[in-house]
């Protein structure tokens, strides 16, 4: 068995998910599975260069599973069915529009495995079409609030600007993100987390990972600023298409759970 499952779900984006798909086959770090969900209304399998691809790292050597729902599930649903197909000590979690230099998920297991008492662990995620935040106002604390009303938290490690290389510690960390998956299914998370009541925002998903493995276990959450990740759409983040009223009772349930873990 492998070290590590990549966890993926996906909507109507198969061309950013080849492109995912081409980069971790070039990856220098080789000893892990996929899992990959299309959303009921799409059909991926006819694109043929995503299937020349998924046969390509089946050919490989790499465990892939591919799941097509009968219904629609949404972000949360989806990123539960996907998760419960992970066996293996380490999951990362992707967004389908992702894509990694070479050496990227190499250094990613390296943090895991040379520190027993990190849970969870980053990179910085540069975005390809356009810089979020500029540069003067990058905070110092990397678990400052920053973006749009001072929303989105750690999107300044989205801009192109290099940091020292090194680890730092943050509350939580967002996708593209590694973790200690064999902890994780020693709680109940996996089966509580449908039970929220939280919108399709892909990244409340992220913070409850991490929120848990740091109280559940007190492991370290952190990000490994030497770690270069890209993103295309970025912007759009995992909010597509919700009714701000639906965000606003979404942020209400997650600023509770965060003080629920933090005090």
């Amino acid at each position: 068995m492998a070290i590590l499952t990549l966890e993926c779900w996906s909507r109507h984006r198969v061309e950013y998910l080849s492109v995912l798909l081409a980069s971790l086959h070039n990856q220098t770090f080789q000893d892990w599975d996929i899992v990959i969900l299309e959303e009921a209304d799409c059909n991926y399998l006819a694109n043929p260069v995503f299937v020349g691809l998924l046969k390509r790292l089946k050919n490989q050597g790499h465990r892939v599973v591919f799941l097509h729902p009968r219904e629609m599930l949404g972000n949360v649903r989806a990123a539960v069915t996907v998760m419960k197909e992970t066996k293996t000590k380490y999951a990362m979690k992707l967004d389908d529009d992702h894509l990694f230099e070479m050496d990227a998920l190499e250094k990613l297991v390296n943090v895991l495995e040379e520190n027993e008492d990190i849970g969870a662990v980053g990179g910085m995620l540069h975005p390809i079409t356009e810089e979020l935040i500029p540069r003067s106002e990058i905070p110092p604390d990397f678990n400052r609030w920053t973006g749009p009303k001072k929303r989105t938290w750690n999107d300044y490690t989205t801009l192109v600007y290099s940091f020292p290389e090194q680890i730092v510690e943050v509350d939580f960390v967002r996708a593209p993100f590694m973790y200690r998956a064999d902890k994780l299914r020693e709680t109940n998370w996996i089966d509580l987390y449908p039970t929220l009541g939280y919108s399709d925002m892909a990244h409340r998903i992220e913070s409850e990972i991490c929120n848990t493995l740091k109280k559940e276990f007190g492991y370290r959450i952190v990000i490994h600023t030497g770690v270069r990740m890209w993103h295309y759409l970025a912007p759009t983040g995992g909010c597509r298409m919700i009714d701000p009223r639906t965000r606003e009772h979404d942020d209400e349930i997650y600023y509770s759970r965060w003080k629920e873990f933090h005090e």
